[in-house]
């Protein structure tokens, strides 16, 4: 996933946060990275976890960064619109 934003495991910066997954197992992250994300006239500059974990999703968005970009979550579809 990286790689589409043309950055590498070299890129990510050491972060202390602990994640555990659905099965209550605990795990260190990769890393942390901050990237800059612009949904039509918003830009924001956003913090990404990168987990060793595989799953079926690609990233996890927060409430705070969801409202505050004015955008609409729908559970029923499982997307994001602007």
């Amino acid at each position: 996933m990286l790689k589409r934003f043309g950055k590498s495991m070299a890129d990510l910066k050491p972060h202390n946060i602990l994640i555990s997954d659905y099965a209550r197992k605990s795990s260190h992250p990769e890393g942390m990275i901050l990237l800059d994300v612009q949904i039509r006239s918003v830009k924001r500059t956003t913090m990404f976890i990168v987990t060793p974990s595989k799953a079926n999703f690609n990233v996890l968005l927060g409430r705070e960064w969801i409202h505050g970009v004015g955008a609409v979550p729908s559970t029923v579809h499982q997307k994001i619109f602007f």
